[in-house]
This record gives C-alpha cells, sequence and structure tokens, in this order.
C-alpha cells in the first residue's frame, strides 16, 4: 500500500508511501503495523480507506482535513491491516480560503449581475443636467419656501426623483437617499445620468446603512445614454455599510474602512487627477470586512501630477509619493474576477533620475503597485484578471490567495505570495491561507528603473508553504524579436523563487509543472520546440488580434481595454491559451474546453482546496460542470461548496454528500437521489420537481420548481418559495427560525403544503449589541456563550437597529438555552478555520423574539403582489410545535393561506385555525 500524493512533477505519484514498523499497542502486543502520512488542513488522498474518508470513483480515498490544524495520530484498523497515520500540523495557520464570496446571479447572455430590489424600495434619479429639479425649481412648484425643501419632504414627495423624466439635481437625491437609510433596511437605488461630472459628489451611503438583505442590496448606478456617470466617490469611512452593489460608474475612489458584502461591478475609474486617491479601488478596514467583490472593474492609469507634501521633486521621498491600483486589509472574502489593472502608480515620459519636479511626470518606486493585499486578509481570489505595467507589483499578495486563468504582463515584479507573515511584518510567516496558482501566464518583465524602485524584472516570488503551481507558463523577459530589449534585459533574476529547483534548500511547494522559458533558465521544456516557443510573444499576438504587421505590450492592453464586457472572459482566454498552445505537451491541459455533455464526477484535488465547485481540477472533466449544456452532475459522497457562478445542470446526484450553496445560482433539473442541501449568504438553489431528503437554507434563496418533499429548516435572512407541491412527509420535518425569513409562495396560479410530519415553529431571541463591540465578521453559526449567566446559541442574522438615538447590532440568536442578562460579556468564537478571534461584545438589550410566517410574498419589489391560491392540509397524525420563548404578548400569524384543513392534527396550546385561513398563535 501507498499514499498518493501529487507533490512533485506532473500528475499523481507516489511519495513516502506506506512503511513497516513495530508498535507495541495495548492490549494487543508488538504487532506490525502500516504508517501513513497526511496533512491537517488540507484535502489528503489515500490508497487505504481512513476513518472519515470518502471512496472516490478512481479507488483511492479523500480524507478531508481542512478543518484541522493540529498535528495528531490516528490508529485505526481496515481490512484486517492496523494503520497509524501521522498528521502533520497546518503549514498554513489559515489553511484553505473558505470559498465564501458575494456574488448575485449573473445573466445568461452577457454575464451581468442581476440586482434584485426587495420590497422595501424605490429608486432615486439623479442629475447634474439643468433640467434637473433643485430646491428653487421645487419651492416654485409646490409654492412653498425653498427651506421647506428638505430630506424628509423630498422622501414623503416621491414625484422628485421618481423617474427619469423628473430627476433630482444629484446632490439633493444623494442626501434624500442617505436619509431614507436611517432607522431601517432598504433596497433603495440611487442612479445617476450618465454624460455628466459629478466630481466632487460623495456619493456614500449613509453611516451603519444597510441594504434589506444579501439579496436585496442597495444600489448606485446609472441611467440614460453616454459615457459612465463621472467623478462619484464612495469612500467609505462610516461604520460598516453593508450590502451594496456599484455598478456602471467611472469612480473617483471606491473603497472602505468598515464594510459587509460590497459588490462593484463594469465600473471604470476617472484618470490624471492629483488628488492621492483619484481612481483608487479597494478597503482598508480598521475592524473588518466580510464579502468585498470586484467584477468587470478597470483600475488604469492611477498617477499623480506632481510631488506631493510641499516636496519639490519625484525622488526625495518616493514612499511618500506612492499611489498604486487597489488596496486591502483585513477583508475575508475578496473575489476579484476579470478585473483589469494597467499602468499605476507612474506616468509615461517620467524622469529616471527622480530630479523631475511637478512639470514631468510620477516616476515609478518600489512602495507602488497595481495591487497590493496585505497580511491580514484571507479566502481571496483572483481568476481571469489581467495586472498589466505596474510601477512595481502586479499582484503583491502577502495573505495567499488563489490565483487563476491570469494574465501577469510587464510588470517590474509579477507578483508575490506572502501566505502572510508573523507580528513583525519583515518576517515572512505562515500565518495567511494555502495558495493554488492555476493556469496563469506571466510574460515580460517591466524593467522601469527609477530612485527606490527595487526589482526590476522578478516574475513570482513564492514564500507561502505548500503552494500548488498547475500548468503555469512564465516566458520571455524580454521580446525575442526586439534585440535591443533582449540586450537591455541581458541578465533577468528569477522566474519563481522559494521553490525547489528555483531556489534550493527552500520550501519545495506542494505540486509544481510550471513552465519557465527564456527567463534566467528554463525549466520544464523538455520536447517543446524552441522555435515554436520563440515566435509566441505578447507582441506578435496582439498584431494577430488587431490585423497589423507588428503591435506593443501598448497595443495590447489599449485592445483588451476596448473589449466588451460581455467577450472580456474569452479574451483572457483566448490570449492565455496563445502561450499554452505551443507548451501544451508538458501541461495538464486542464483548461481545454469541452463539447460535449457528459457526467461530471467531483474528485477532489489535493493540490489545491479539494472541496470547491468553481475549481475545475476538482471535477472528472477538468472544467466546472455546466460549461456545456446539459452535463450531470455526481458529487460522489463529498463536500462540494457551490459559489460565484450561474449554472445550470440536467441532474445532481448526491451520494450522500454535502451540497453547499453560499453565492451565485445553481439550478439543477433532476436529483438523482436524496438531496443533502445548505443554502447560505447569497447563494441561490432551485430544486427540481421531485426532490426529496434533507434541506438547511440559513439564507439566500431556495426555490422548488416543482411537487417536492423532505426535511427542510429555514432561518435567517432566507427566502424560500415551496413550489406548486410541498409535502411534509410522516417522519419529516419542516422547521421556522425566527422572523426574518420568507418562506411561502408567489406568483400566480395554485400552490399546495401538505403536512403529515411536523410544522415546527421556534422564536428566536434578538440581542443588541453596540456598533463598536460587534460587526459583520460575526457570521452565521458563530456559537455565543455569556460569560455571566452562562447562555448559549448561534447567531442567525444580523441586522443595524435604532432606538433613542442609539445604534446597535440586533442579533437574532438561534437554538438559545438559558436566559441572557443585561451587561453580561457574551463571548463569541469564530467557527472560521484559522480565525483565533474570540469577541466579548456586551448584551446592552434583549429584544422581544421573533417568530416566522409561512404566507405568500414577492421575492422581487418589482414582481406584481401575489396572487397564487395556496392551500394547507394538516394530516391526521400530524403534529404542530411551537417554541415561543421571549415572545412579546399579542397574536402571531404562523400560516396565511387561501385555506386550511386540519384532518386531525395536534395544535399545541394557544395556537388555532382562525376564519379556515389562517393559523395563528395567542401568546397571553
Amino acid at each position: 500500500m501507498t499514499m498518493i500524493k501529487s507533490r512533485h512533477g506532473a500528475g499523481v505519484t507516489s511519495v513516502g508511501g506506506v512503511t513497516f514498523k513495530g508498535i507495541d499497542k495495548p492490549g494487543m502486543g508488538w504487532v506490525s503495523t502500516l504508517a501513513l502520512t497526511a496533512y491537517a488542513g488540507r484535502m489528503n488522498r489515500l490508497a487505504v480507506a481512513v476513518p472519515g474518508s470518502v471512496r472516490q470513483a478512481d479507488g483511492t480515498y479523500a480524507l478531508d482535513l481542512t478543518a484541522q490544524r493540529d498535528a495528531a495520530t490516528v490508529d485505526f484498523e481496515s481490512g484486517g491491516q492496523n494503520y497509524v497515520m501521522n498528521v502533520s500540523a497546518s503549514a498554513q495557520e489559515d489553511g484553505w480560503g473558505a470559498g465564501d464570496y458575494y456574488m448575485l446571479e449573473r445573466d445568461p447572455g452577457d454575464a451581468s449581475v442581476i440586482v434584485e430590489p426587495g420590497r422595501n424600495h424605490r429608486k432615486w434619479y439623479a442629475s447634474n443636467s439643468p433640467d434637473a429639479w433643485t430646491k428653487d425649481s421645487i419651492a416654485a412648484a409646490e409654492s412653498i419656501s425653498p427651506n421647506a425643501v428638505s430630506d424628509n419632504w423630498l422622501i414623503a414627495n416621491p414625484f422628485y426623483g421618481g423617474s427619469e423624466e423628473q430627476p433630482l439635481l444629484a446632490s439633493l437625491a444623494v442626501s434624500a437617499w442617505r436619509q431614507a437609510q436611517l432607522g431601517t433596511t432598504t433596497s433603495n437605488w440611487i442612479l445617476y445620468e450618465r454624460g455628466y461630472d459629478y466630481g466632487g459628489l460623495d456619493a456614500t451611503p449613509q453611516r451603519r446603512a444597510q441594504g434589506e438583505s444579501p439579496l436585496h442590496p442597495m444600489l448606485i448606478g446609472s441611467w440614460g445614454t453616454g459615457p459612465r456617470p463621472r467623478g462619484l466617490s464612495v469612500f467609505n469611512s462610516a461604520w460598516c455599510p453593508s450590502h451594496l452593489v456599484i455598478r456602471d460608474i467611472s469612480f473617483d475612489a471606491i473603497g472602505s474602512l468598515s464594510m459587509w458584502n460590497w459588490l462593484i461591478t463594469d465600473c471604470d475609474n476617472i484618470k490624471g487627477d492629483a488628488a492621492e486617491r483619484r481612481g483608487e479601488f479597494g478597503a482598508q478596514s480598521q475592524q473588518s470586512g466580510e464579502g468585498f467583490t470586484g467584477y468587470r472593474v478597470d483600475v488604469t492609469d492611477v498617477s499623480l501630477t506632481s510631488p506631493k507634501d510641499g516636496m519639490l521633486t519625484w525622488g526625495e521621498n518616493p514612499h511618500k509619493q506612492r499611489l498604486g491600483g487597489s488596496y486591502w486589509n483585513n477583508v475575508h472574502g475578496l473575489l476579484l474576477e476579470e478585473v483589469i489593472w494597467d499602468h499605476n502608480g507612474w506616468a509615461d515620459g517620467y524622469d529616471p533620475t527622480g530630479a523631475g519636479g511637478a512639470n514631468t511626470p510620477q516616476p515609478p518606486s518600489q512602495f507602488s503597485h497595481n495591487v497590493y493585499s496585505s497580511t491580514h486578509n484571507s479566502d481571496q481570489i483572483y481568476d481571469h484578471v489581467i495586472s498589466a505595467r505596474a510601477a512595481s507589483q502586479g499582484l503583491q499578495t502577502r495573505s495567499g490567495a488563489q490565483f487563476v486563468d491570469s494574465l501577469l504582463l510587464d510588470n517590474n515584479i509579477a507578483g508575490n505570495d506572502g501566505g502572510g507573515n508573523t507580528t513583525d511584518y519583515t518576517i515572512q510567516g505562515p500565518r495567511g491561507n494555502f495558495s493554488l496558482h492555476l493556469g496563469n501566464v506571466i510574460t515580460s518583465a517591466g524593467w522601469r528603473v527609477a530612485p527606490d524602485i527595487g526589482a526590476i524584472n522578478w516574475g513570482m516570488d513564492i514564500f507561502s508553504k505548500m503552494p500548488s503551481l498547475v500548468d503555469v507558463i512564465v516566458i520571455h523577459c524580454a521580446n525575442p524579436d526586439d534585440p535591443d530589449e533582449v540586450a537591455l534585459k541581458v541578465n533577468p533574476d528569477f522566474s519563481f523563487k522559494s521553490l525547489g529547483p528555483y531556489n534550493a534548500g527552500k520550501d519545495e511547494g506542494y505540486f509544481d509543472n510550471a513552465i519557465v522559458y527564456r527567463w534566467k533558465e528554463d525549466f520544464r521544456t523538455e520536447g517543446l520546440d524552441p522555435a515554436v516557443l520563440d515566435r509566441t510573444t505578447i507582441q506578435r499576438h496582439a498584431a494577430d488580434l488587431l490585423g497589423q504587421p507588428t503591435a506593443t505590450i501598448a497595443d495590447y492592453m489599449t485592445y483588451i481595454r476596448g473589449v466588451p464586457l460581455s467577450q472580456r472572459r474569452a479574451a483572457i482566454d483566448a490570449t492565455l491559451n496563445y502561450f499554452r498552445a505551443p507548451c501544451a505537451a508538458n501541461l495538464d491541459q486542464s483548461y481545454v474546453k469541452r463539447v460535449n455533455a457528459v457526467e461530471c464526477v467531483f474528485t477532489p484535488d489535493d493540490r489545491g482546496e479539494g472541496f470547491r465547485w468553481d475549481n475545475r481540477l476538482n471535477w472528472s472533466t477538468g472544467d466546472r460542470p455546466g460549461s456545456v449544456p446539459g452535463d450531470s452532475v455526481n458529487l460522489h459522497g463529498n463536500r462540494v461548496k457551490f459559489g460565484r457562478f450561474t449554472t445550470e445542470v440536467d441532474s445532481i446526484a448526491f451520494g450522500g454528500g454535502l451540497l453547499e450553496v453560499t453565492s451565485g445560482k445553481l439550478t439543477a433539473l433532476a436529483h438523482a437521489d436524496a438531496a443533502n442541501l445548505s443554502i447560505r449568504e447569497c447563494g441561490q438553489y432551485v430544486a427540481p420537481a421531485g426532490s426529496d431528503g434533507s434541506i438547511a437554507a440559513r439564507g439566500g434563496r431556495l426555490t422548488f420548481a416543482g411537487a417536492a418533499s423532505g426535511d427542510l429548516a429555514v432561518s435567517g435572512m432566507a427566502e424560500v418559495l415551496l413550489g406548486p407541491d410541498y409535502a411534509v412527509g410522516a417522519n419529516q420535518t419542516l422547521r421556522i427560525d425566527g422572523g426574518r425569513c420568507f418562506i411561502g409562495w408567489d406568483g400566480t396560479g395554485s400552490a399546495s403544503l401538505t403536512v403529515a410530519g411536523t410544522l415546527d415553529f421556534r422564536a428566536t431571541p434578538i440581542l443588541c449589541f453596540g456598533e463598536y463591540a460587534f460587526n459583520a465578521r460575526f457570521r452565521k453559526e458563530w456559537p455565543l456563550v455569556g460569560g455571566t449567566s452562562g447562555f448559549t446559541g448561534k447567531v442567525d442574522s444580523l441586522r443595524w437597529g435604532r432606538r433613542n438615538n442609539a445604534v446597535f447590532w440586533d442579533v437574532a440568536v438561534r437554538d438559545m438555552q438559558g436566559r441572557p442578562e443585561i451587561g453580561e460579556k457574551a463571548a463569541a468564537t469564530s467557527p472560521r478555520f484559522g480565525d483565533d478571534k474570540v469577541w466579548t461584545p456586551y448584551v446592552l438589550d434583549v429584544r422581544p423574539s421573533e417568530i416566522g410566517t409561512i404566507a405568500p410574498f414577492r421575492k422581487s419589489g418589482d414582481d406584481p403582489a401575489p396572487t397564487v391560491a395556496a392551500t394547507v392540509v394538516l394530516e391526521a397524525g400530524s403534529t404542530v410545535t411551537v417554541d415561543s420563548q421571549g415572545l412579546a404578548p399579542g397574536s402571531y400569524d404562523l400560516i396565511v393561506a387561501d385555506s386550511i384543513t386540519d384532518n386531525g392534527a395536534t395544535l399545541p396550546a394557544g395556537v388555532s385555525i382562525m376564519g379556515g385561513n389562517v393559523l395563528r398563535l395567542t401568546v397571553a
């Protein structure tokens, strides 16, 4: 027997393996034992059945240790043989990123983000047109004083700013939009007219503003024709604005010091302004940021127009003159997809001596990067991004990440992968996430020289622990068609640092099949044609794209920046595949696109995290299911997390595995067996007709497309559409926790709910925590423990509250045991792997509990009110149970339908059917 690992070279090889040794086992004496090796924090593929492992289609066993940090020794027996498995401690303290991001449904046509308004929704139309309503023009039309046209007056008079025909002056609109966010959650949109400059206008949401839910965010966007609205600033220093989408604007700056669920899409930055943050895009979270997404965003040509702080030349203090494209700190769940960073931190025509002053362009320095991601971020992915022509680093990532199908072009340093560091900023250490480099291409060294420039010719500097490099290509430090450039770049430094063949004695990484050609030394080019490789340059590719005899890197970037957003992903793939074609024989070719629908079997790949749907390495086909219409899926008993994409598959076979949906939207047209599902955050799942099994909806949306049954738990801010015919079987339970979720029906026609098992309604206590002692990092499922009373419970949902001029986080707590005391500390310990943080916020108030209702509801604020005729049948032997702890005295509707029929159900005290269509709880 041997352990199967992919630790060296391409493919799966045998390493270390199984060794015989004697071990004195109590009660067994001296016996022959086989030894296995496994790694905490990672997925492991073994050749024998280990406790907790899942047998795979290829006969191996997947052992998921991604939630384990510490070393361990496990003795077990398998097939009559004794084994000892030695598990080494996680090499990276934070393990793998969880893959939890903020991404909504995407349009299947152009892949644009679909933003749904909620139930508390209003659109504000803003403009700087001379025809827009002003205070004076409104006052004249209404025969009132201009001073009477306040924010509250505008909120009460929605005619003004309520349509494209009646837009408000932008400064009035944004002020009223902010005012409407106070004391409530809304999905209000503010839309700025295209073709106008809004420079200097602060478009930031109100302090503590919160969208209705992750599915129904606030929106900053545009309307009309012409260029995008220009110059808006959304640079938040307020406390944690939450659930926000920014779409289709040319921004002055976008950033946040404290945020939760921000999605920036189809945006670009304004160019060439002298202000420090003009064009910068990122989040510098002082407390914590949860869920920051950039999708189809351009951050380009950011530079200063003159030296800062009274300096006369650029060379006086390059550190103070630093300026980049993006900076992130203390953000958890960082998704950058189809983002372009180009030419940031410097300007053409600079003086390389640094002696130039205000009349010369800004030179580059080692302190200015396209991207700077600090050591304190986690769960980040760069997917189909381009980072080109940076002053210094293309991707300065200190905390570990997944880098997927991206192009790093003409940077002084392509980037680094630090994996975190210790509290001493200068000492690198394994405190961050494991890293995966998959399918990336690095070409051309920037070679831009200036004072304090640092490196000018590095590839990727990798000093994280156990990284995997799969199908990575580093090619052409210099353009082989340009003798002058070749002579200039005659001595490049390194293509990769800290990985085996590139720097002897350093950590070898976990897997490496990277190809390096004409960058100091060549690696893994055996069998490849040098003449073909020499003709494979970004300049030749650009010339082909532009249909001209020659082209430059600048020409390529002009081309790629002009590609329609709906075609950006394909254009990036075309460039990557151009470089892959002559290297294909030495690559895994996991990037090859299929044309025929097949069954896609989930096969955890230990080179990566081994549990994500969006990682093509984890699939038998080498690409994501749904890439070809008609694909089916077999989870093969594994735990799988779906996110980011909007995908439809013909069927899913679970095989006992768990499917988690935390973002994006997944539609299954059939289930091959019993479902085992968890829907959370902003994830959406459409279950097919005939669905049965066990589903927990803790957030997002679950839609039953046809008749279905099963065990169903609903809580948090989840939305559940029960479909035309839902049945709770005799041994099944439909459980609803709290009053913030929606469950029922929408649309037209008729629907039924038949209960033969148990309907379980549970009130959720609401605890109030101060704004500074509690934040969005307290995600659902975090355990709470009272420091004095000893109460316990789980965080179920978070919402800002305001009472008597005081501000709280109102936290719904599920499964509470015990009674909290006002003033006690409630310790909350993160269940997230690698997160040692323990908060001790004070319980400032205990609010009345909330309880849920099954009833028709609108899933979108733009939908008409539902007219569905819903009937509910409580069969003989069925049971209704109610946990009413903490409910204030009064009446609570548990079910509202067109008719409710009781065929002999057991109802608890205080619960009765009223008028034949309402199941009501009365609390004395």
